[in-house]
């Protein structure tokens, strides 16, 4: 029996010393306070023999070793990796080990997200080599005898051999730079390979394309881009925009971004300098020694007594690093992010979506006498469109013209504010309209708002700008001057935001340790996974905090920061700059913003990561809102984001107290025309508090996706060759328009008590989403009739007398008493209706319809409605319609309507054609009044077959008409929209023929071929076709800056730029020696990504987009060959 009871005890002994010595190995993990290997504080040791080797030995045997900071093995001995042997590198960290690596026995390698260099070779004997995410390099040699596992992975042979002998598997490339690759073992078809040498036994084709591509990516995510040189984070006052600009920046390279930077021909960037309490003069002068003195500062008056904390300035790039020097008066500079845009012959569909042409209507009402300001990025930087809008009638003329009180200075722009202005234009025609640029600065716009209403006494003023700036938790600069001037009796109305509901907030909250220091989004995760759609991302996060630039004397008491992080909490890229100063130093905080931009590539996901880097006390709520979310507006967050007040984007001056904001409906959806409210998914929700408090955001929505003329890239909704404007930035001057009609009737009607806005909007609005308030859709949907009823009555309109409850066929008007059903509009509860001069018991069934009892009666007496004047007023409202008889002949209506229409530049004018229908009915004209009326009308246009490209009115006009058609019908013209696109060109040169050698060369003729490739007949007006074989000729010699659109220098066919016709300015022709008469210069493709567009050149292309590429040439650009 003792030799089972001690087999027994054995196994259990066994058992209990075998599980000892697994938890008792040795644990070695990096801190990061330092990165020498051999150095114990790089080191946390734990289990068995921490005190006899503080730091891993170099034999890695029964020891696992976390490297998860950067470290380095400079020893001349080489590390072995032996039996339960791991070394595992993850979380971005880099292993560099200057001599070789061995591994046999059951040793691992992991590399999860982080790299490996071995100075003199890899040497795997059998043991496992796992990477993911991982970058390996080595000298010497890497011969695998084991198995190595890759999975996105990159083995980069810097000098040497790659040998495998054992298994390679997995996904990934290996690559040797001055050696072969050779396998005697397996080889995954998925591991792409490039040899410098031989490649022998491998499968398939080597691809070294493929291999580049895998390497440049294991380590980082290459579909996305940073927005500018990324610096994580900088301490330093003019932060990590600047810093990076004043390192980075090339005057002949790429330019900037333009979502981050404003730069000038003089390589001076606009920027915004936060002033300590006090130095505002110590500044002035710093900036003297630059040449700036005040009469070079941007206009941005904010009030009596802060005014000297802000300083907006074009300053120079190569000077920015100077500011760091001056902390002892400045406490910050920031660029001064670009703003964003919420982006007659033609009549906005939200005219009629939102009522307001009933209100003109119905109470003789027109805007006139009423000043409205339109606040957007430019009016008319493209003058002959603007020119063709008041021909066409879609801005106000000569009588009554636009008052440009400060157009873009920067050159080109989309001209929006011409769109903004065609819509009040179409709402309160008669309303003198102003125009402002608010695409300068932050500060520069709130100056701007005090001075459309202090100078020019707007009644009513509209914007659709956005700085990113702005406080999201404050009234900010813009804010504060809006309540100013709504105080002073103007109405404001701002557009609420095309951000949807692309944002996040909380109170910050700490994720569990290590990274306590990190938010935590929910389950412990400091991540927060989100999907991206390719094009060009702004990411701003705010918290609650003060801000020193509206006056905070501490400024902001913590640092928050924001990250785009990989799934393993690697930091991808990081924009950030210390926030709360120091208070041991007497340096007072900033403000509480960080900006985060970036380019996606391709559709790819990565993560949000937001960190506390400093500030005690009581942790702040925090929003960050998505401002541009590349091409597609994709930022999907995981889990979703919902539409609550968490995700509120309505941030800045439109959620301040006196602005309204206006969100948006396309007007199809509008009842008007026979649609479902419905909030485009694009604007902006409310619900941001400010200082605490929610404000009830948005005010209300308005229509957009209506007709403007200017062409903004969206699609021809309709098909009548009129560009569709949509976004918050189209619904706000509706509204705006809306408020000039309720100024004039204030006026008109002396409405008592005065008309309070906003309130009367609000309440007459028509619901969207419930009864009352909500933060995605306001009080509803604008309705300018509504809101006109509630305070005055109209002039109602009698349309026909309908006799369906009279037997026609037994009895005609007057031979019996019968019920008259009379139809029209603007019928109110105390309309009543007076036939032959006495008033009938009238019901009102209603706004379009009445019923009275017509007794019996002799002759044609006549009918009328007659409504009486509102409570409100002076008496001057409601009024009498025009009197009906029973026996007057019945016209009917008929529109006139030339259809759309298209030609290109140069080409004839083309055959206008009509169409004519009967509103409200599918019946039309027969086949022969068709023909009566066909020939006799006609058409004319301003457009000639030189026209500029644009969109032209085409009028009908019925002067020829058949008497006889008038008998029967009334008819009502409305004109049509002839666009002018541009003309493709091909220019060929003609061949001259064979020459001799030693003979000149003949002047060499050039062929013009208008039309697309292949496309016959094109007849093109010769005089355009002679000038554009002249511009070309002229063109041959142009310099510096030459307009290249697909490689072609085009402005009606040809594009002279800045009219110079040498290189070098002298009258010879010759640059350098080289001639540049009849040359054909190549563009590289490069060159033509790299190079600034014409709008950002500030280059007026008659027939272009702006988006046409500027490349600038120089002699230094050509070469003579040797």
């Amino acid at each position: 029996m003792r030799k089972p009871l001690l087999a027994f005890f054995c196994a259990v002994f066994c058992i209990l010393l075998c599980s000892s010595n697994l938890a008792g190995q040795t644990t070695y993990e990096t801190t990061g306070l330092s990165n020498d290997w051999e150095n114990p504080n790089a080191w946390i040791c734990s289990g068995p023999g921490c005190q006899r080797d503080p730091y891993p030995d170099r034999t890695v045997e029964d020891v696992s070793v976390f490297v998860r900071h950067d470290i380095y093995y400079s020893s001349r001995s080489s590390i072995r990796l032996r039996d339960n042997g791991l070394i595992a590198v993850s979380q971005g960290a880099a292993l560099t080990v200057y001599s070789k690596l061995t591994m046999a026995g059951n040793g691992r390698l992991t590399i999860n997200s982080g790299s490996f260099w071995a100075g003199k070779g890899i040497l795997n004997s059998g043991a496992t080599i796992e990477l993911s995410d991982a970058l390996v390099q080595a000298k010497t040699y890497f011969i695998n005898g084991g198995t190595t596992v890759l999975d996105n992975a990159c083995v980069d042979q810097i000098k040497g051999d790659f040998i495998n002998t054992g298994s390679l598997q997995g996904q990934g490339s290996v690559k040797t730079q001055d050696g072969s690759i050779l396998n005697g073992g397996s080889w995954s078809p998925q591991v792409a390979y490039c040899s410098e040498g031989n490649a022998s036994n491998l499968p398939g084709a080597e691809d070294c394309v493929a291999v580049d591509g895998i390497c440049a990516c294991v380590l980082v995510n290459c579909d996305i881009l940073p927005g500018y040189n990324p610096t994580t984070k900088v301490d330093v006052p003019i932060g990590s925009e600047l810093s990076a600009l004043s390192q980075f920046y090339d005057p002949n390279g790429p330019p900037p971004s333009d979502a981050i930077y404003n730069i000038n021909g003089n390589n001076e960037v606009l920027i915004e300098i936060v002033v300590l309490d006090g130095q505002y003069d110590a500044v002035v002068a710093f900036l003297a020694t630059y040449g700036i003195t005040p009469a070079d500062f941007i206009d941005d008056r904010i009030g009596a007594v802060d005014d000297q904390l802000l300083i907006t300035v074009f300053f120079p790039v190569s000077g920015l690093m100077d500011l760091n020097q001056q902390a002892n008066i400045l406490n910050f500079a920031r660029p001064v992010y670009p703003p964003l845009t919420n982006a007659g012959l033609i009549s906005s569909q939200g005219d009629l979506a939102q009522g307001s042409s009933l209100a003109r209507l119905g109470w003789n009402l027109d805007g006139g006498g009423v000043k409205v300001g339109v606040i957007s990025d430019s009016y008319a930087t493209n003058p002959s469109a603007r020119d063709n809008d008041i021909n066409n009638g879609d801005l106000p003329g000569p009588g009554n013209p636009v008052v440009l009180v400060q157009e873009y200075p920067f050159g080109l722009a989309s001209d929006e504010g011409r769109a903004m202005l065609q819509i009040v234009h179409d709402v309160a025609p008669e309303a003198q309209l102003f125009f402002q640029t608010g695409f300068i600065s932050e500060g520069n716009l709130a100056f701007d708002i005090r001075r459309l209403r202090e100078e020019y006494q707007c009644d009513v003023i509209v914007d659709d700008v956005q700085y990113i700036s702005e406080p999201f938790f404050k009234d900010g600069l813009v804010a504060m001057a809006i309540d100013e001037v709504v105080a002073d009796g103007a109405a404001y109305f701002s557009a609420a935001g095309n951000f949807g509901a692309r944002s996040f907030s909380a109170d910050f909250t700490p994720a569990p340790a290590p990274n306590q220091a990190r938010h935590d989004f929910g389950g412990g995760s400091f991540l927060q996974p989100v999907q991206l759609g390719a094009g060009q991302y702004v990411v701003v996060l705010q918290w609650e905090d003060d801000f020193y630039s509206l006056g905070a004397p501490q400024g902001a008491a913590f640092d928050l920061d924001i990250y785009l992080a990989e799934n393993n909490g690697n930091i991808l890229y990081g924009f950030n700059r210390d926030n709360n100063g120091n208070a041991a130093l007497g340096r007072p905080g900033g403000d509480p913003i960080e900006v985060m931009p970036f380019t996606v590539v391709n559709p790819t996901t990565t993560n949000i990561m937001i960190e506390l880097a400093d500030g005690a006390g009581p942790l702040p709520k925090f929003k960050y809102v998505v401002f541009r979310a590349g091409s597609s507006g994709t930022f999907i967050t995981s889990p979703p984001l919902g539409t609550t007040v968490d995700n509120s984007t309505l941030v800045g001056h439109a959620n301040g107290a006196g602005a309204m904001a206006v969100g948006a409906v396309r007007y199809s959806n509008t009842p008007a025309f026979g649609g479902t409210l419905v909030r485009e998914n694009f604007s902006s929700v409310g619900g941001t508090p400010v200082d605490g408090t929610l404000r009830e955001k948005p005010d209300f929505m308005a229509p957009n996706g209506v007709n403007t003329s200017v062409g903004f890239g969206s699609p021809d909704s309709e098909g009548d060759n009129i560009p569709n404007f949509f976004g918050t930035s189209a619904a706000a001057p509706h509204a705006a328009g809306v408020a000039a009609l309720l100024v004039n009737a204030q006026s008109a009607f002396g409405i008592n008590p005065p008309i309070d806005i906003r309130d009367l909007l609000r309440t007459t609005a028509i619901d969207m989403e419930g009864p009352g308030f909500d933060y995605t859709s306001g009080y509803g949907f604008i309705s300018a009739y509504g809101a006109m009823n509630a305070i005055a009555n109209p002039r109602p309109i009698l349309l026909s007398l309908n006799l369906d409850n009279l037997d026609t066929e037994s009895y005609q008007p007057g031979d019996i008493e019968f019920t008259l059903i009379l139809e029209g509009q603007f019928l109110v509860e105390n309309t009543v209706v007076f036939f032959d001069g006495e008033e009938l018991e009238t019901n009102i069934v209603d706004e379009n319809t009445a019923t009275v009892q017509i007794p019996p009666f002799v002759g044609n007496p006549p009918i009328y409605l007659f409504t009486p004047p509102g409570p409100l007023t002076n008496g001057t409202d409601g009024g009498t319609s025009e009197s009906l008889t029973f026996f007057d002949p019945t016209l009917t209506d008929v529109i006139v309507e030339v259809n759309p229409s298209s030609k290109r530049y140069g080409e004839p004018l083309p055959e206008f054609s009509f169409t004519a229908s009967i509103p409200g009915s599918e019946a039309s004209l027969s086949p022969a009044e068709l023909d009566l009326l066909a020939s006799a009308i006609s058409f004319s246009t301003a457009a000639t077959a030189s026209s500029n490209v644009g969109i032209y009115a085409v009028a009908a006009d019925t002067a020829e008409i058949d008497p006889s058609l008038y008998e029967l019908y009334r008819f009502f013209l409305q004109p049509g929209a002839l666009v002018v696109d541009p003309m493709p060109v091909t220019i060929r040169p003609v061949s001259p023929g064979p020459i001799l050698y030693g003979d000149p060369i003949p002047e060499i003729a050039f062929e013009y071929i208008f039309g697309e490739d292949g496309e016959e007949g094109v007849v093109v007006d010769q005089a355009v076709a002679d000038a554009i074989a002249a511009q070309h000729e002229n063109a041959l010699a142009l310099s510096n800056g030459i307009a290249l659109v697909n490689g072609i220098a085009l402005v009606n066919g040809i594009a002279l730029v800045n009219g110079e016709p040498y290189i070098d300015g002298s009258d010879d022709g010759i640059a350098n020696g080289i001639s540049l008469v009849n040359k054909t210069f190549y563009v590289s493709q490069s060159s033509l990504d790299a190079a600034n567009t014409a709008q950002q050149n500030g280059i007026a292309l008659v027939n272009g987009t702006g988006t046409e590429k500027v490349v600038e040439i120089g002699a230094d650009l050509f070469t003579v060959p040797g």
